[in-house]
């Protein structure tokens, strides 16, 4: 969008250069947020009336394009639970972008103390689950369903229950992708 040198627009004249001179534009453009290609590809072209090889007029710059994506994971849950009786927790995924975060994943593994009973979808089957493409923007919702083993529990026991989120999209900052809900045992 912004260029330097002896251009202020495209195309542009840059007058006489004389034999073994040379002069250099410069040019900065920037990628829309909504960009989904993976490259760009530029191609810059010069013509003169008197070029003795026009064959090396023209060159192309290929720009790999890496998207960012910032996924993240809340989980919330009971603050207490006794032994026999079931607990549920939400898992809340998001993204805030800026571009499309790629072949999401939750994982919500039954820690010891509690065994899965249920989710809903995309989660049914159990964790990990494949939550797809999640955009920019976007927000998932699940809801997982453990059961509290009957054994004795120490005085004082907590079960500590964390889900986690990840894509191959370049995710930053990735602290945001775990979270623990602790439950008081009584």
């Amino acid at each position: 969008d912004s260029m330097s040198g002896a251009c202020s627009s495209m195309p542009c004249a840059l007058g006489d250069i004389p034999a073994s001179e040379s002069r250099v534009v410069t040019f900065t453009y920037g990628v829309p947020l909504t960009y989904v290609s993976n490259r760009i590809v530029f191609t810059a072209t010069i013509s003169s009336t008197s070029d003795s090889n026009p064959a090396n007029n023209t060159v192309t710059l290929t720009t790999v394009v890496s998207p960012v994506a910032d996924i993240a994971v809340v989980k919330t849950g009971p603050a207490s639970t006794a032994p026999g009786q079931t607990v549920t927790y939400t898992l809340t995924v998001t993204n805030d972008g800026p571009s499309p975060a790629a072949d999401v994943v939750l994982d919500d593994p039954a820690p010891f103390g509690l065994t899965f009973v249920s989710a809903s979808d995309p989660c049914a089957g159990g964790f990990p689950c494949r939550l797809g493409q999640l955009p920019a923007g976007a927000t998932r919702t699940v809801t997982a369903t453990f059961q509290v083993r009957l054994i004795r529990f120490a005085q004082g026991a907590t079960i500590r229950n964390q889900a986690s989120v990840r894509t191959p999209t370049t995710d930053a900052p990735p602290g945001n992708n775990r979270s623990t809900v602790v439950s008081r045992i009584r």
